[in-house]
């Protein structure tokens, strides 16, 4: 079983790959939108797409449709709240396209940052352990090291992220 730390780390990491997807599922609406392709993406979810972005973007409102007293309650009205928050996201009239690109980058270098940071965490592990008075041959830390993250990749495996094939 993971320790405690690691199991942390995992769900900060999953959390982030949540956040890559969304971001990665905005650009590739935009761009549908910016193309006249939308017909031809089935998964879209105006509602959930208009909150993702809501979230990323700092609580934005769109008055009448979306505030402090309104919600949508269609997916027509989901549909207007989420061109609404695109057209205000929206740079030099690209529907919030370098937005949502910004938002795919940014969410990439915290999962970066995160997955970096597990790796950190069992080295320093490794490096810390018992030497029986001692001192390990850089290669043997270096086994060890791998190893752990191959264990780090069987985690993922165990919670259904990485492909059996990998």
């Amino acid at each position: 079983m993971p320790d405690e730390s690691m199991t942390i780390l995992h769900g900060d990491l999953r959390g982030a790959e949540l956040i890559v997807g969304g971001a990665e599922l905005l650009v590739e609406y935009v761009e549908a939108k910016r193309d006249g392709r939308l017909d031809e993406l089935e998964w879209i979810d105006h509602e959930h797409l208009a909150r993702r972005v809501r979230e990323h973007a700092g609580g934005l409102v769109v008055p009448g449709l979306w505030d402090a007293t309104t919600e949508p309650l269609s997916e027509e009205g989901w549909s207007r709240v989420l061109d609404a928050f695109l057209d205000q996201l929206s740079v030099g009239n690209d529907g919030g396209l370098g937005w949502a690109r910004n938002l795919v980058h940014v969410a990439n270098l915290h999962h970066g940052l995160i997955e970096h940071k597990s790796k950190g965490v069992l080295a320093r592990r490794l490096v810390n352990s018992a030497t029986e008075n001692m001192e390990r041959p850089r290669m043997a830390l270096w086994r060890e090291f791998n190893n752990a993250v191959r264990q780090l990749t069987e985690l993922r495996k165990i919670y259904g992220e990485v492909d059996e094939t990998d």
